[in-house]
């Protein structure tokens, strides 16, 4: 069944969005300078308006430069911003035109940044604007858009990359305090995430679990690239209390990228004792586990927590199941033989503890394969 992108039931209402401008203002406004100056020389900290491919108002940014170069940066954000809409939205010819690299508009934005020049910035936005207010009233980005089925993976990472940086990479460091080692914080990469999605074939009518969900990434991605009906639980505090603000702030943000995304479930509670999990993991197509530092116990307690997956369901995990004398399919009797389990390498900066490529596995439940050997 192919996947229907474009979001037909936006009718132009205010998204309870955190705007660029929200990043840069108040609290945060000394981390920040103006990019552009006055005629006398002073700060020039003005704000500007973003259209994007939806009827929704417009967001807002503001036009400063971090002072710490990671931070977050609106003016590159409304470059990347800009660069995904002419690539996914437009035709090929338009896109061409407005990603041109002499006179394309992030070229002109550029171009007045380094000039210090308000009046070029604020022109080359405004007539990106216009035009896509017109391509959107003459259907122009409707219909290219029914013409995909599947998001590029540039478009998925920067949305992603903006739901993130407005609601986790403020309170990172809130992040590290960990009780013990089972409970240590780590993230999967957007692009590993992307090519296990691949490996999986996970799509729009699948049921996509992720135990141990942290501030829910993968969860988010998965609703977001695929369409997926996609669930995840956490047991800490923290993290489930910004897997929740995520799951939220990337809703509105895809309404305002007139995009539809796949229901999302997001719970705060153990995976082991959650009667909502139990009854999900029974009809669910891909189950992740990071189990990389999860003991013995506690991986021999999911085993039989995956007895119930049906046929052909598929789980990821960061540590075998069955490798070894060790591994949690041989110590639980004749479990192993219901799974059928590959291994793979994640290529390097897959994961966030370790920039050096990692083992990962694909364990499949296959049933069938149990019965032709007892024969």
């Amino acid at each position: 069944m192919k996947r229907r992108l474009r979001d037909t039931e936006n009718n132009g209402e205010k998204l309870d969005i955190i705007h660029g401008v929200d990043m840069t203002t108040g609290e945060h406004g000394k981390e920040y300078k103006a990019a552009f100056k006055t005629e006398t020389g002073d700060e020039d900290r003005f704000v500007v308006e973003l259209q994007y491919p939806s009827t929704s108002p417009r967001e807002r940014f503001e036009t400063v430069i971090p002072r710490d170069p990671t931070g977050y940066d609106p003016i590159k954000d409304i470059e990347y911003t800009i660069d995904e809409i002419c690539l996914t939205y437009l035709p090929e010819a338009q896109s061409l035109v407005f990603r041109d690299d002499d006179s394309g508009v992030v070229r002109l934005l550029k171009r007045a940044v380094a000039k210090k020049s308000p009046s070029d910035y604020c022109k080359a936005l405004d007539n990106f604007n216009a035009h896509i207010r017109a391509s959107l009233a003459d259907s122009t980005i409707s219909k290219t858009l029914d013409s995909k089925h599947a998001l590029p993976p540039s478009l998925v990472k920067h949305i992603f990359s903006q739901v993130y940086q407005r609601i986790v990479s403020p309170h990172a460091h809130r992040l590290k305090k960990v009780k013990d080692k089972a409970t240590t914080y780590g993230e999967l990469m957007p692009s590993f995430v992307n090519t296990i999605f691949r490996q999986t074939h996970l799509n729009s009518s699948s049921i996509f679990v992720d135990l141990g969900s942290g501030v829910g990434n993968v969860v988010i991605q998965a609703a977001l690239q695929t369409g997926a009906q996609s669930w995840g639980i956490e047991i800490l505090d923290t993290p489930a209390k910004f897997a929740s603000e995520q799951a939220k702030e990337l809703q509105a943000r895809a309404r305002l990228w007139g995009l539809s995304i796949g229901p999302i479930h997001l719970l705060h509670g153990s995976f082991l004792e959650s009667p909502e999990i139990d009854d999900v993991l029974r009809v669910a197509d891909v189950v992740l586990v990071n189990n990389k530092v999860f003991g013995e116990r506690l991986n021999g307690e999911l085993l039989f927590k995956f007895l119930d997956l049906k046929d052909g369901a598929q789980v990821i995990s960061l540590e075998s199941f069955g490798a070894g004398r060790q591994g949690a399919w041989n110590q639980q009797q004749n479990a192993a033989r219901l799974f059928r389990e590959k291994r793979y390498e994640s290529g390097t900066d897959a994961v966030s503890w370790d920039g050096q490529s990692v083992d990962y596995f694909i364990a499949t439940k296959d049933e069938h394969h149990v019965k032709e050997e007892d024969l």
